[in-house]
This record gives structure tokens, sequence and C-alpha cells, in this order.
């Protein structure tokens, strides 16, 4: 996720995406042969690079470097949620949170469903409800489930980094790895 590294450099992750913004205009650069240099510091997500190779018309002005979301297995997650105090944020629809969710440790589990009630969309009051969860601390703690830790957590988290929420983490195998492990309760 967009993260901050230590003395102006990106955190070491792997990147998922480079772009190149000119203007208006996106072009995705990871997908083309160019040479590129760091000649600018790390900051909030953005760190600046120079091209070479990235064709004409475009006239580089600044690449965006984002890190793939920091993920966490089942296991690890209970550790977090147990001993770290952090939360987990069921990205399910409500009806999937209501028929099951983890229910130990107590309030531990908040559902803000990312997509929208029709399922045409992500859900435009996303971020919102979620802020609203974490009393609008976008430094909150938690771990992001949906049913199968799949593309919908990944747009969940992407969609949170970009809102600014700096300590969201994607759970690997979503609700489904979580019952393959544990019960709601938590028991094995």
């Amino acid at each position: 996720g967009e993260g901050e590294g230590e003395g102006g450099r990106p955190p070491a992750q792997p990147y998922q995406g480079i772009r190149a913004t000119a203007g208006r205009q996106t072009v995705n650069v990871s997908a083309m042969a160019c040479e590129m240099r760091a000649c600018g510091r790390w900051r909030g997500g953005a760190f600046m690079l120079a091209a070479r190779g990235v064709p004409p018309p475009m006239r580089l002005h600044r690449v965006v470097v984002r890190a793939s979301p920091p993920v966490v297995d089942v296991e690890s997650a209970m550790g977090l949620v147990q001993r770290q105090g952090y939360k987990v944020l069921d990205v399910r629809p409500e009806k999937a949170y209501d028929d099951q969710h983890i229910t130990k440790p107590a309030r531990s589990s908040i559902n803000a469903p990312f997509m929208s009630c029709d399922g045409s969309g992500p859900n435009a009051s996303f971020l919102a409800n979620v802020a609203a969860s974490f009393g609008n601390n976008k430094a909150a703690r938690f771990i992001v489930m949906c049913a199968d830790g799949g593309v919908v957590s990944d747009a969940a988290v992407a969609a949170l980094l970009e809102g600014g929420f700096t300590g969201a983490l994607k759970m690997e195998a979503g609700y489904a790895g979580w019952g393959e492990v544990w019960t709601p309760s938590g028991k094995r």
C-alpha cells in the first residue's frame, strides 16, 4: 500500500503498477520497456521518477509508483486481532455478513460492503461508511476481508489507500480461508 519508506525511499514491496501522468493523460509505464531513475523523494505514496523510453508525444511530468497492498495470512490475521487490536473490515454484502461473521473477540468485526447492493459496481458510500466506523481515524489498523480474498478485497484496499487510510491490510483467502482454520468465534 502507500506507505512511508525510510530515508525518502519507497517501501520495499513489489510494485503492482507504475503509471506516468502528463497533464490529464495517463499511461501504464510498467508495461513499457523504459529506464527509470529516482529524481525525488517518497512522499505520500508517490515517488518522483524520470523515465526514458516513454513514447512521444507524452512528456513525462511525474510517475506515481504504488506498492501492492500488504497481505496477511489467516493465522497472522488472528494474531493481529487478538494481540494488537486490529479490527476486521468485512467488505462482503450485508446479507453474507448477517448470515455469518467473526464474532470473537467481541466487536472486532465491522461490515462495510464494498460493492453496491445491486452488484453493479463499487458502493459510492464505502469510504464514508469506513470513516464513520473508525471515527474518521485514517490511521486505524484493520484487516480487509471479502468472501475469498480476491478482487473485491484488492479493490477495497486500493480504494482505502487512495482515500488516505494507512492501516489497511488484506487478508488472503478471505472469509472462506478464515472458515477453514477458525470458527466465527475464533476457535479451531
